[in-house]
C-alpha cells in the first residue's frame, strides 16, 4: 500500500491535520493487517512513513537527507563491529512501546550499519519504521569513533572486534581468558601484554597501553610467562577470594620479579600462617603497596632469615665494548647541538672582551 493509500483509509476517521496520522494509533490488528501494516506504525518527525517497496525520504533544514523503511533486510553489519546484547535489545522495545522517537542510524554507501545496529533490531522486532542517514564510505574505525562519544566501547568490544578480523594477539589473549576465566578482561589484558604493573590512572605508560590496545597495536612480549604467572596466582585462591584483583595481582607479580622470591616457601608459609592463626591471613588492602607489606609479613613468618621482598636489589648491568661506543655515539648526536651553542657564546665572550 502506498503513503496516498494509506492516508486515505485513515481518512474514514474524518480527522483533520494532524490527528490524521495520530489515528494511525487507532487502528486494530485485524485494520492494520487488512491494509498490510504491522501493528501500530508510528509517525516519523509528524510525518506519516512510506509503506511502498521504494523508502520515503524526508529532508530536513541544516541535516544530511534522513530515510525511512520498514526493509529491515537492506541493513548489513560490518564486520567487526560489536554484538547486538539482548538485555539492551529488550529495553529499548520497552522504552520504544511507550514512546517512539527513534533516532536515525548512521549507515555508509554499501548499507552497512555504522552506528544504531541495536536501534535496528528493536525497531525491526517491534514491525516499526527505521530512520537511516547514508554516510560516505564509513568503516570499522568510524564504528569504534562513533560509539566512543555514545555507548563507550569497552575492552571486551575491542577485543571481540579484533578478534573478528583475526589478529593474533588479540586471539591469544581471548584464549588465555578461556582458560583463566578467573581473571576479568582488565587483569588479563595487563598479565599477557605485561603491562600489570604499570597501571596507575596517572601512569602514561598505562594511558599509552590502552590506547594502543583500542587501535589494534596490543602485543605479546612472552605468553608462556603470562601462563606461568596464571599459574602461581591461582595457587593463592584457597587462601584470599578477591586473588583476582588488580591491586593484588600487581603486588604478586612485582614479587615474582623478584630474584629473592620463592613460590613454594610463599605457600608454604601461607599454609603455616594460616594454620597457626585459625583465621584468613591474607585480607583486603586499599594499595597495591599494602598488599607487598602483608605478603612479605607472610612470607617471613617464623623465618630466622627475613628477606626484604618490598626492595628488589638492582643487578648493575656491565656494558660490552660494542654497547659503550653505541652509548657514547648517542651520547655524542644528542648533545652535539648543545655543544655547539655552548661554544658560540663562548666565542661571544671572548669577541666583546
Amino acid at each position: 500500500m502506498t503513503y496516498a493509500e494509506a492516508k486515505a483509509y485513515i481518512k474514514k476517521f474524518n480527522l483533520k491535520n494532524q490527528e490524521e496520522y495520530d489515528a494511525w494509533w487507532l487502528l486494530n490488528e485485524e485494520e492494520c493487517k487488512e491494509i498490510g501494516l504491522p501493528k501500530n506504525p508510528v509517525k516519523v518527525y509528524g510525518v506519516l512513513p512510506s509503506v511502498s517497496e521504494e523508502p520515503k525520504t524526508f529532508v530536513f533544514p541544516n541535516a544530511s537527507e534522513i530515510h525511512s523503511t520498514y526493509d529491515y533486510h537492506m541493513f548489513k553489519r560490518i564486520d567487526g563491529n560489536r554484538t547486538v546484547t539482548e538485555q539492551h535489545v529488550k529495553h529499548l522495545m520497552l522504552s520504544f512501546q511507550k514512546k517512539y522517537l527513534l533516532s536515525p542510524i548512521l549507515v555508509n554507501k554499501d548499507m552497512g550499519v555504522l552506528d544504531g545496529q541495536t536501534r535496528l533490531e528493536a525497531a525491526k522486532r517491534l514491525g516499526y519504521p527505521v530512520n537511516y542517514i547514508v554516510d560516505g564510505d564509513g568503516g570499522l574505525s568510524d564504528i569504534q569513533t562513533v560509539n566512543s562519544v555514545t555507548v563507550n566501547w569497552n575492552k571486551t568490544d575491542y577485543l571481540d572486534s579484533y578478534c573478528e578480523k583475526g589478529l593474533s594477539a588479540y586471539l591469544r589473549l581471548k584464549e588465555f581468558m578461556v582458560n583463566n576465566p578467573e581473571f576479568p578482561i582488565s587483569v588479563a589484558e595487563g598479565i599477557v601484554g605485561n603491562n600489570i604493573n604499570n597501571t596507575s590512572s596517572n601512569s602514561s605508560v598505562h594511558s599509552n597501553a590502552a590506547q594502543r590496545f583500542k587501535d589494534g597495536l596490543f602485543e605479546i612480549p612472552d605468553l608462556g610467562l603470562a601462563y606461568e604467572y596464571a599459574g602461581k596466582i591461582r595457587e593463592f585462591k584457597p587462601f584470599f577470594e578477591s586473588f583476582n584483583s588488580h591491586k593484588f595481582i600487581r603486588a604478586l607479580i612485582k614479587l615474582f620479579r623478584n630474584p629473592d622470591y620463592n613460590q613454594d616457601e610463599m605457600i608454604r608459609r601461607l599454609k603455616m600462617k594460616t594454620e597457626a592463626k585459625k583465621l584468613q591471613v591474607l585480607v583486603f588492602c586499599a594499595t597495591t603497596k599494602q598488599y607487598i607489606s602483608l605478603l612479605e609479613e607472610i612470607y617471613n613468618y617464623r623465618s630466622q632469615s627475613p628477606v626484604n621482598l618490598r626492595y628488589a636489589k638492582k643487578v648493575k648491568k656491565h656494558k660490552s665494548p660494542e654497547e659503550k661506543i653505541a652509548y657514547q655515539k648517542k651520547y655524542d648526536a644528542t648533545h652535539k647541538e648543545e655543544r655547539k651553542a655552548r661554544l658560540a657564546r663562548k666565542n661571544l665572550v671572548y669577541e666583546t672582551v
